[in-house]
């Protein structure tokens, strides 16, 4: 027992005078004076330049950086290759790992996680144990919490909400003013910008586009090459695809169903049952596929002939 402790005592020491000895390092901007971390587990740990200021609390990987003016507390981890650079700060359980870059004035907190290769930087800020691996950039003035995930070679960027486990994949972009949230799913290369909202258990995917001030909700699913912006809403489990818009102040609820080269604007309604395909264009009314009329203007007549029918 005695002897553990003696060579526990001879570790320590030894490991402290690696530590008390500074070299200059290049992380990548030239060479910096720098010393190695020393672990709360007394190892020795990656270097950190000596313009860092990191808490004896952290972790720092044999192989990780830490450089530039960044401030890491509490149990916070880097490890792996990952690098944490320019102002960056991360406290309360944050993880950097893999070869991920924190960097910018990006802040981590709350068991928020980056790692395998993605970077996180500019004036990001991830909380309450939000996620971003794989390739995923996250940037701009992005907020993520409430475990929301951000993968594949997906962008984040701008002034984008991101909350309540909203998942992020694929070659995804949301960007500007955006918000996804609730359980919402945001994949392929799908794009979401201006000051579209996606939430509840919406699904946005293949090169379909969500923009404007429009709102995708409840269970409703966009895909293929279909757009929805201006005001209009889809909601419910109403679907919009192949090549379909909603656009205007429309709004597509229920089990409606937008396909083709349909477009539903204006002022319409559609909803129930509803099926709008082909090249229908409906600009107002209330269509539910039970019999309602619905002012229909056929885009392939290419004239302005505006007919009213019966469903």
């Amino acid at each position: 027992m005695g002897s553990g402790k003696g060579r526990a005592k001879r570790t320590r020491t030894a490991t402290q005078a690696n530590n008390d000895t500074v070299s200059l390092r290049n992380f990548g901007r030239g060479k910096v004076p720098a010393r190695r971390h020393i672990n709360p587990d007394g190892e020795l740990g990656g270097w950190v330049a000596e313009t860092a200021k990191v808490a004896r609390s952290v972790y720092v990987g044999r192989s990780a950086r830490v450089w530039g003016q960044v401030w890491l507390d509490g149990s916070v981890e880097v490890n792996d290759e990952a690098q944490v650079y320019g102002h960056a700060s991360l406290k309360d359980g944050a993880v950097v790992a893999g070869k991920a870059h924190v960097s910018g004035t990006a802040k981590l907190s709350g068991a928020a996680s980056v790692y395998g290769d993605a970077h996180v930087d500019g004036n990001a800020s991830l909380g309450d144990a939000a996620e971003v691996y794989e390739q995923a950039h996250v940037f701009g003035n992005a907020r993520l919490s409430d475990r929301v995930r951000v993968l594949g070679d997906a962008i984040v960027n701008d002034e984008v909400r991101l909350a309540d486990k909203a998942k992020i994949s694929g070659n995804a972009c949301v960007r500007e003013n955006a918000t996804v949230r609730g359980g919402a799913k945001v994949s392929g290369s799908a794009y979401i910008g201006e000051k579209a909202c996606v939430s509840g258990r919406a699904k946005v995917s293949g090169n379909a586009s969500v923009i404007g001030s429009a709102q995708v909700s409840g269970e409703a699913t966009i895909e293929e090459r279909a757009l929805v912006t201006n005001s209009a809403q889809v909601f419910g489990r109403a679907a919009v695809s192949y090549e379909a818009q909603v656009y205007g102040h429309a709004e597509v609820c229920g089990r409606a169903c937008v396909t083709g080269h349909a477009q539903v604007c204006g002022t319409a309604n559609v909803l129930g049952e509803a099926m709008i395909c082909g090249r229908e264009k409906i600009e107002s009314g209330r269509h539910d596929g039970s019999g309602n009329k619905a002012k229909i203007v056929y885009a392939s007549l290419g004239a302005e002939d505006i007919e009213t029918v019966t469903f």
